[in-house]
């Protein structure tokens, strides 16, 4: 099989040996070939059939590691020689004395001359005497690799045995290093020499190749696809097969390249090079030379910033080594032009380096790169593979690089860019922006990432190294992950004087002040983002959420259309975009707000920016919510929080869960929305604005279990921060009359009615969704005779609003309002359109209405503050664990109870755990179920 294809070659071979037993006079044969081509295995048929014919053959294999070994080619011969014994010990004692005085620093020339020439003289004796009797066969096979004064002995032997019938058979590359002392050229010039130079196999070559394996139906694709994977290299060839049958194990080659058994045959068939594949290609660099070795392995490196004049800079060697050697590696099949044969070529090559030595000429390359003048990605792209960078020059690459990668769409290679670059600065200011830059670019791909990239910068400001006033773009940074508290502070340490004093809040100065027009679903949204900026009329459009209803509202939902068709999604616009979105939520344009989010949702995916598909996934769940569609609502959460990374918790990810928690409430599975709140939270939530949502969420999961008390405490903390933080949006975040629904069934309906028509003000020219839910608390916490009437409004403006969920709940608050009016008609009528409704929906139908049995007036008796004892377990419970176990059965997270009773998060979770055990139940689920089994409500 390995010979197939060299047929003319061998009766090249075998003619110039019969000249020499006919004629009686000696010849030499130099079979070239590249690595992998089969002048072994030539070499290696003529020694068997000068074997098979019973003459003396004298063969060995030059080794590459024994270069520097004097005599070692012809040591090797003689040992294998029909030399007398005594005559072979004489020829190692003498070759050990030569060697010695080879190392005695040339102090004794002319003994050391004296002792080659008798070295070569009874060499070359030996030899003629024993061609004699019959032909002699001396093969040397690699003699590119034979020390220099073994070669001396061989010219010496192919100039003196002219006479006598010896054939001299050597091998070597076609192309490569240089042998020593001039040997090669020194040979060419032999009257008597053959050159039998193996070409590689062409596709026709292949094809027989093929057949002779049992594929004589191959197609003559497959075929072709063989030759441009293998480059008609045989030895490529045959591990290419191997990896494309891995079954047929006759194909790998045991003890020697050769016999095989044939594979399954079949006419489709796709090359695959694999692992053996590989492995020969390394095998082929190893029988090419060191020097054919490093030009592959700076090929590799360099890869599409190839020039030869950088591969010869940065391997170190002249135009014309780098030259041959490029030859060696195309003439092996390797390397086509410059590039290589197959990706799996070059991948072997590279894991093949020590990777010390790949590092080095990755980091090398990259100096190279940047010092001839080309595109910062080349060099950055180096720099990166090396893993370090040293230097200013290597950090402004760095840069540059990540900023032409995120046009590009591809952020992870430009947040590598930036970490290597944050990594390589020494200078604090400029770690600072480019952490800054990092906290906004990993926004794409990771949420928590850019979160983890905002602490550190904070941590280096609170250090002292960086001021404030050099860090603006992090305040910009901290409103974008709604820090708002935390941009607050930093924005005004930051602020410079105006006209000799510090501008005040309110001067227009402020930036946050000046931010509060822009304030949408508690974030602030800066008005001029870098890059590509909206219109500059676009403070109009966002300026307020309510104004006189109808023309004016349909003018701020197209103004605000408008303004998203003409903006392109960027880093520095990703923020205004999602408010803009939730601006038309809060203005009441629900389908409008589900169609710009799918618009941009597949924008995001597109451009392979996950962090950004979280965010639109976590806003069209909120616009889902509005829209009454709870299937909706969960798919695009649970996409959400599937695109967020499991390694890492955010802040961020809260606000899928509270969208999840609101939907499972509704629908009354409780179980799951209680597992959702079990689940740990990132520790810088309660700074962010995801805080008041989830907050708002857990309010209304202990509302449904009837856990008032910390409901109550839930939706007054969502007020109080949002107050405090500027973000008090009731069309978004509806606190009062989530609160006033609880002071109801608290019976506290003065309290409820004032929370009502508070938020009803506030509102009163707003989108109507949230008009209806304030008239739907206000109806409930209103007199009987007035109840009907605002309900039925409440039901008018949530039908306008196209919320189903809300006007659900609004028609049975109806149905009772009218049952207790004594219109059984009405109320028929309405309880059956609201059953119709809620069953569309998936909501639960609402149990323990505030008005269901006409008891509105009559105080709900709180949750007590402690388990009762009389409870099977809990009398085995210590003091410490009771008030642990009370609030964690309240609602309250273990965060909450450690602040309350003043124990480390730690203790709160000894505490849980051996509450659990004690009472034989799972979790804090089942603790909620333990503790209200023994409550009265």
């Amino acid at each position: 099989m390995v010979l197939i294809g060299r047929g003319q070659d061998i009766d090249r071979i075998h003619a110039a040996f019969h000249s020499v037993r006919s004629t009686g006079r000696s010849r030499t044969v130099l079979v070239e070939a590249s690595a992998g081509c089969g002048k072994t295995e030539v070499l290696g048929e003529l020694v068997r059939h000068v074997e098979s014919l019973g003459l003396t053959v004298l063969h060995t294999t030059a080794i590459a590691e024994e270069k520097d070994t004097p005599l070692s080619v012809i040591r090797s011969l003689v040992n294998g020689s029909p030399f007398p014994d005594e005559l072979v010990r004489r020829f190692h004692t003498m070759g050990d004395a030569a060697a010695r005085r080879i190392s005695d620093d040339g102090r004794d020339a002319a003994r050391r001359d004296a002792a080659w020439y008798e070295l070569m003289r009874t060499f070359c004796t030996e030899v003629r005497t024993l061609a004699r009797r019959e032909p002699v066969v001396v093969a040397v096979d690699d003699v590119h690799h034979g020390d220099a004064d073994s070669l001396r002995q061989l010219l010496h032997l192919a100039r003196h045995c002219c006479s006598v019938p010896v054939l001299l058979a050597f091998t070597r590359p076609l192309v490569g290093e240089p042998v020593g002392s001039g040997f090669h050229a020194e040979l060419l010039r032999q009257p008597n020499l053959d050159r039998v130079p193996l070409a590689r196999l062409d596709v026709r070559g292949i094809t027989a190749f093929l057949a002779e394996l049992g594929h004589a139906d191959v197609s003559a694709d497959t075929a072709e696809r063989c030759f441009e994977i293998s480059g008609g290299n045989p030895l490529l060839l045959r591990a290419l097969l191997s990896d494309t049958w891995p079954d047929s194990t006759g194909l790998r080659p045991s003890g020697g390249p050769g016999s095989s058994q044939a594979p399954p045959a079949g006419p489709a068939v796709t090359p695959r090079a694999g692992q053996e594949y590989g492995r020969a290609v390394v095998a082929c660099l190893d029988r090419s030379g060191e020097k054919v070795r490093e030009v592959a392995a700076g090929l590799a490196v360099l890869g599409g910033s190839f020039s030869h004049n950088l591969l010869s800079r940065l391997l170190d060697i002249s135009a014309a080594e780098l030259t041959e050697n490029l030859q060696a590696l195309r003439g092996a099949g390797i390397v086509s032009g410059t590039s290589f044969q197959h990706p799996a070529a070059k991948r072997a090559v590279l894991d093949s380096l020590e990777p010390s030595h790949r590092l080095e000429l990755h980091r090398r390359s990259a100096e190279l790169l940047h010092a001839s003048g080309a595109p910062p990605a080349l060099a950055a792209e180096h720099l990166r593979s090396a893993g370090q960078a040293d230097g200013a020059w290597a950090v402004g690459v760095l840069r540059q690089a990540a900023e032409q990668a995120l046009l590009e769409d591809v952020a992870g290679r430009a947040v590598s860019y930036l970490e290597l670059a944050h990594s390589a600065s020494e200078d604090p200011l400029l770690r600072a922006e480019i952490k800054i830059r990092l906290g906004s670019v990993a926004r794409r791909i990771s949420v928590a990432d850019a979160e983890r990239h905002v602490d550190d910068a904070l941590r280096v400001l609170r250090t002292g190294r960086v001021d404030p006033s050099d860090a603006g773009g992090l305040g910009e940074l901290l409103l974008a992950h709604g820090r708002l508290e935390q941009a607050r502070t930093l924005l005004d340490q930051g602020r410079r004087p105006v006209d000799g004093k510090r501008a005040r809040a309110d001067d227009g100065h402020d930036p946050l002040a000046r931010r509060g027009a822009w304030q949408v679903g508690g974030r602030s949204v800066r008005p001029d983002p870098p890059g590509p900026r909206p219109p500059a009329d676009r403070a109009g459009v966002l300026a307020r959420l309510g104004g006189p209803s109808s023309g004016r509202e349909a003018r701020h939902i197209a103004g605000t259309e408008g303004l998203l068709e003409i903006t392109q999604l960027t880093d520095t616009t990703f923020d205004f975009v999602v408010d803009a979105i939730r601006t038309l939520l809060a203005l009441g344009a629900v389908r409008r707000a589900l169609h710009w989010c799918d618009t941009f949702l597949g924008e995001a995916a597109v451009r392979d920016a996950p962090g950004w598909e979280a965010a639109f996934a976590a806003v069209r769940a909120e616009g889902a919510l509005h829209g009454g569609d709870l299937a909706e609502a969960e798919r695009d959460a649970n996409r959400c929080l599937a695109l967020l990374p499991d390694r890492h918790r955010s802040a961020f990810e809260a606000a899928a869960v509270a969208r999840l928690v609101t939907v499972h409430v509704a629908r009354g599975d409780h179980a799951k929305a209680a597992r959702l709140l079990s689940r740990p939270v990132a520790d810088s939530l309660p700074d962010t604005v995801h805080w008041l949502h989830y907050l708002r969420a857990r309010g209304l999961y202990c509302l449904a279990t009837r856990q008032y008390d910390a409901a109550l405490r839930d939706f007054r903390e969502v007020g109080r921060v949002a107050v405090r933080w500027g973000t008090d949006r009731p069309a978004l975040l509806p606190w009062r009359t989530d609160t006033a629904e609880v002071l109801l069934r608290l019976g506290d309906r003065d309290q409820g009615h004032r929370m009502a028509t508070e938020q009803l003000a506030l509102v009163q020219h707003g989108p109507p969704r949230v008009r209806g839910i304030s008239l739907r608390l206000q109806g409930l916490a209103a007199e009987r005779g007035a109840r009907v009437a605002l309900l039925n409004r409440a039901a008018v403006e949530l039908n306008r609003a196209d919320d189903p969920l809300e006007l659900c709940r609004t028609l049975f608050d109806l149905a009772d309002a009218y049952r207790q009016a004594r219109q059984a008609r009405q109320a028929a009528g309405v309880l059956r359109r609201a059953r119709l409704l809620a069953k569309s929906c998936g909501l639960e139908t609402p149990r323990d209405r505030v008005g269901a049995h006409g008891t509105p007036e009559v105080p709900v008796q709180r949750v007590v503050a402690e388990p009762p004892g009389r409870r099977s377990g809990w009398e085995h419970l210590s003091e410490s664990e009771r008030r642990v176990a009370g609030l964690a059965a309240g609602g309250h997270t273990n965060r909450e109870i450690s602040g309350r009773l003043h124990i480390t998060m730690s203790t709160v979770e000894q505490h849980l755990t051996r509450v659990y055990r004690k009472l034989n139940i799972n979790g804090r689920e089942e603790l909620i179920s333990e503790f209200r089994a023994g409550v009265q409500v």
